[in-house]
């Protein structure tokens, strides 16, 4: 689970820079193994990330373990750009790369058997191109009521809560759920109602909590808060290798929620809902 503040927990260090290519997540391997459900890749320029929901654990791979997974698991991902530098390096099916499948068996990345599908509707958010701060940026001020300080403390609570007790798999799945009903019934981004939301959040959150340091409660408060005023953009998981850090935000499209380029831009997101 995540940690008492609400952070996720370190992974171990990958010497890699992060490299933003837009990606294929078609199947790619022909082997006899699976990436198992709930396990999210981020591809950099020298290996990949993986996030394993259930177990709350982030693990690097190299470019060579990734070319060796690549060419043995079914269902493994791949992306334009990163699959061809990646292909090009000589792999060997040595002990050290049964090793290496036999961990990944060990901690629940791989799997023998066909998976069920994933039942979380992961969003797509690029970092490329010109950004917006909703909050820095767009501004658009509203007074603060009682129910609108109700509605925060509610979120706030609901969040900590949950980042306590519950596994992210678990929060994720409710989170996306509650996207995917919305937009089943017609939901559509409104910037300025979003943008006063913002404002009210921004106005209420530094009585409470400082944002340094805990990221994943902050972005986990705002998309509670926005969702029970009927907005839902994506909340975002993302990383960087060097040096090693995980970070976690609001995005809708090319608008960042209550934060700013300089915060976010180093990093690659690997989930979003």
């Amino acid at each position: 689970m995540p940690s008492e503040n609400g952070e996720l927990p370190e992974a171990p260090r990958v010497n890699a820079t992060s490299a933003r290519t837009p990606r294929d997540t078609e199947p790619h391997g022909t082997g006899e193994y699976f990436l198992t459900p709930y396990v999210f890749p981020c591809f950099t320029r020298h290996g990949v990330i993986l996030l394993h929901l259930p177990r709350n654990k982030y693990y690097g791979l190299s470019k060579t373990d990734a070319n060796f997974l690549e060419r043995i698991v079914m269902n493994w991902p791949t992306r334009s750009g990163v699959a061809d530098a990646i292909s090009t390096t000589v792999v060997s099916e040595n002990c050290s790369m049964r090793c290496l499948v036999q961990s990944l068996l060990g901690v629940d990345v791989l799997q023998q058997t066909r998976p069920p599908r994933c039942d979380i509707d992961v969003s797509r958010v690029s970092l490329d191109g010109p950004l917006a701060s909703i909050g820095d940026e767009i501004i658009q001020r509203a007074s603060v009521r009682p129910a609108h300080l109700a509605t925060f403390l509610f979120s706030l609570m609901s969040a900590a809560g949950c980042l306590r007790c519950l596994p992210l798999k678990s929060i994720v799945g409710f989170v996306s759920r509650r996207k995917v009903r919305a937009i089943t019934n017609g939901y559509s981004f409104s910037l300025d109602h979003t943008a006063e939301l913002v404002f009210l959040f921004r106005s209420l959150r530094p009585y409470f909590f400082v944002t340094e340091g805990r990221c994943l409660l902050h972005a986990l408060t705002l998309i509670t808060f926005l969702a029970i005023h009927g907005e839902f953009p994506c909340w975002v998981l993302g990383v960087r290798t060097e040096p090693w850090a995980a970070h976690s935000w609001v995005q809708h499209g090319h608008y960042l929620l209550d934060t700013n380029p300089e915060n976010v831009c180093e990093y690659e997101p690997i989930l979003a809902v």
